[in-house]
């Protein structure tokens, strides 16, 4: 028997993105696709090593350094790969990166110094009626 003030309740269902409950220590679902909160790591997720975060520093530095501010950049990812391998994580990726952006930019800088010297030479120390420098011409 029900009491007498109480009709049949209908349960309005919640919409889609609203926290339904669950069962008592479970997390709220995600709030997009694909987030993990960071106090929570699910079954088959870790969280990332200090190490390995250096070493995914490295790899970017290294990469970003071939296209600019490599003369800063590539001995930065080298030192962060350093790091990282002490702290037992993989950073090849990062020291070869470091090293190529290093080497790279070292060059064109040594080509630039040159080519700028023959060209301040050339007009430094050229005839002013001379246009070749004296060459086989004279």
């Amino acid at each position: 028997m029900t009491a007498p003030n109480s009709a049949p309740q209908e349960h309005a269902q919640p919409h889609p993105g609203a926290f339904s409950g669950g069962y008592p220590g479970t997390p709220p679902p995600p709030l997009y696709p694909g987030f993990i909160d960071p106090g929570y790591a699910g079954p088959g997720i870790r969280e990332r090593t200090p190490g390995e975060h250096l070493a995914q520093q490295a790899m970017i530095l290294g990469i970003v350094g071939l296209f600019a501010a490599g003369i800063i950049l590539g001995p930065l990812a080298i030192y962060y790969a350093r790091k990282a391998e002490k702290l037992n994580a993989p950073a090849t990726a990062g020291k070869v990166l470091g090293w190529i952006t290093t080497i790279l930019n070292v060059t064109g800088l040594a080509l630039f110094l040159f080519f700028s010297w023959v060209v301040l030479d050339f007009i430094l120390y050229s005839e002013p009626n001379d246009v070749w420098g004296g060459g086989l011409a004279t």
